[in-house]
């Protein structure tokens, strides 16, 4: 994620500067230039979902931890619920007879299919704080502090994931 989020500072601060070069003035979209910065976030979905397989493995080797299971358990109903409310506005739509002549059935399902979308962007977003929660109980270090010999390389780490930031 990291690497996707300099990706994603680089590209945007380099279309920013051609345009203020080019005599533009910074702010807003400017005219849909940032737009394809947005496919940067393509590569998080295959990678998030690795991440996810891998926890798995060792949630199951862990989970006679009981907070984990609860965890675990709030987790997946939460995610369950929102990929059912995704799915069934799809069949919904796709079962629902138009009320006006202009709504075509092309649109209902357009929008059911925007329903899933929406239930995978929270599903990414709850898997990020899953993911360190779950972490954080199994090693029973939920604030993350380091510890130990390993103090340096955390605080050098925190420093480079940040230095995308000082970018724009």
């Amino acid at each position: 994620m990291s690497l996707m989020n300099s990706a994603v500072a680089i590209h945007v601060t380099k279309i920013c500067k051609e345009h203020e070069d080019g005599g533009g003035t910074p702010g807003g979209d400017m005219g849909g230039k940032l737009r394809p910065t947005m496919w940067w976030t393509v590569l998080y979905l295959p990678g998030m979902f690795a991440g996810m397989v891998g926890l798995m493995s060792l949630v199951v080797q862990n989970f006679h931890i009981e907070a984990l299971k609860i965890l675990t358990v709030v987790f997946y109903t939460i995610v369950g619920f929102g990929i059912m409310v995704g799915l069934l506005s799809i069949v919904i739509g796709r079962m629902r007879k138009p009320r006006y002549e202009s709504i075509d059935r092309k649109e209902t399902v357009q929008q059911g299919l925007g329903g899933l979308i929406i239930s995978v962007m929270i599903y990414t977003v709850l898997a990020a704080f899953y993911g360190d929660w779950a972490l954080g109980l199994m090693t029973d270090n939920l604030i993350g502090l380091p510890s130990g010999d390993y103090r340096a390389l955390y605080w050098l780490y925190f420093t480079a994931k940040r230095l995308p930031m000082f970018s724009m």
